[in-house]
C-alpha cells in the first residue's frame, strides 16, 4: 500500500525504509478463527552421540492447529505404510519467532491422518481427521526462542495403519522482535499482503507508520509492490517497552496480488498470559491497494 503521489512513486520501487523488505495489499474473502492446541510431550531431552541436545519437536512448534480433527503428540518416528501416498505441501518460505503459519497438504489419493515432524528433533504431531479427504489446511504457531537458521518440516500422510513418504519443506527463519504483544500475518504465495495494528492509543502501526509513540514497531515489512525478497510475514510488536494497556485492533490488507490467483493468510496474536490466537482467511481477487486505514477487521483484543 502507498500514499499518493511521492509515497506510492517509492513503494512500486520496493522500499520504505530501513528494512530491506517492501509491503502491499487488501480484499479480505474470509477471517476463521482458529484455536490452537498446546500440546506438551512429557518425556525428557536426549543426547546425540556427540553429546548435543536434541531438542523437542515443541521447541519450535509451539502448537498445531487443524479444524475438524484431533491433534496428537507421539514419541518417536511413525510407523511405516509403503501404499500411502506421498503428500503435496504448498506454504510460505519462512517463519518469525513467535509468529504462525499455515500449510496445505494433498495428495493423488484420499488419506486421513496427516503426520508432522521435523529433522533433528524428538517426536511428532499426528493429526486424525477422522475421514478420508484430498487435501487438508495446518495451522503452525511457533516458539519465541528460534535460532536463526533453517527448519525442515516434514510431513507424511496415510489411513491410520501408518505414514508414507515424507515431503520435507526447507524454512528459513527471520528475526523480529517480541514482546508482551506481537501480531503477525503471514501468507502462501508471492503476493502483497499488509498488516495493521490500531493500539489503545487510536495511533495506526503500518507500512507508513512503523513507529508509535508507546514503541510499537513494524519491524517486519515484505514483499512491497511484489518486489524484494519473498518473505511473506509481517510483524508488530512492542520489543523494548511495555505494550500500553487496552483494546487493540487487528486489520490485513490485500494490497495486490502480484500475479496470484489464491493467497491464503494465517494472523498470528500472541499476548503475554493469554492463548495464543489464529485467524485463516483467504484473498482472491486483483488486491485494492491501501494506505493508512485500508484492510478489514481480523480481530480486536485487550490486553
Amino acid at each position: 500500500m502507498h500514499a499518493p503521489g511521492v509515497l506510492s512513486s517509492i513503494r512500486r520501487n520496493g522500499f520504505r525504509g530501513p528494512l530491506p523488505f517492501p509491503r502491499g495489499g487488501f480484499l479480505r474473502v474470509v477471517a476463521l478463527p482458529v484455536l490452537a492446541l498446546f500440546l506438551v510431550v512429557g518425556c525428557e531431552s536426549s543426547t546425540d552421540a556427540d553429546g548435543d541436545p536434541e531438542f523437542q519437536l515443541q521447541d519450535v512448534i509451539q502448537s498445531l492447529s487443524a479444524t475438524g480433527a484431533s491433534v496428537s503428540t507421539r514419541p518417536g518416528t511413525p510407523d511405516q505404510d509403503p501404499s500411502a501416498p506421498t503428500p503435496q505441501v504448498q506454504g510460505g518460505t519462512s517463519i518469525i519467532p513467535g509468529g504462525g503459519s499455515g500449510f496445505t497438504v494433498s495428495a493423488n489419493s484420499d488419506f486421513s491422518v496427516v503426520y508432522v515432524g521435523m529433522e533433528g528433533r524428538q517426536g511428532f504431531y499426528e493429526i486424525d481427521f477422522g475421514a478420508p479427504r484430498s487435501e487438508a489446511e495446518i495451522v503452525m504457531t511457533y516458539g519465541e526462542a528460534l535460532e536463526d537458521e533453517d527448519y525442515s518440516f516434514r510431513f507424511m500422510v496415510g489411513s491410520g495403519s501408518g505414514a508414507g513418504s515424507a515431503t520435507t519443506s526447507n524454512l528459513q527463519v527471520v528475526s523480529v522482535g517480541t514482546g508482551d504483544v506481537q501480531v503477525s500475518v503471514s501468507w502462501d504465495v508471492p503476493s502483497d499482503v499488509d498488516l495493521y495494528v490500531v493500539e489503545p492509543s487510536g495511533e495506526e502501526i503500518f507500512y507508513g507508520n512503523r513507529s508509535s509513540a508507546t514503541g510499537g514497531r513494524l519491524d517486519l515489512d515484505s514483499n512491497a509492490g511484489c518486489g524484494g525478497q519473498d518473505v511473506r510475514n509481517e510483524n508488530i510488536t512492542w520489543p523494548d517497552d511495555p505494550a500500553p494497556r487496552g483494546t487493540y485492533q487487528v486489520r490485513v490488507n490485500y494490497w495486490a496480488n502480484c500475479g496470484q490467483t489464491r493467497t491464503n493468510y494465517v494472523v498470528t496474536v500472541q499476548v503475554r498470559g493469554q492463548p495464543v490466537r489464529t485467524f485463516q482467511g483467504v484473498f482472491t481477487g486483483s488486491g485494492s491497494g491501501g494506505a493508512s486505514g485500508a484492510g478489514e477487521v481480523i480481530t480486536t483484543f485487550t490486553y
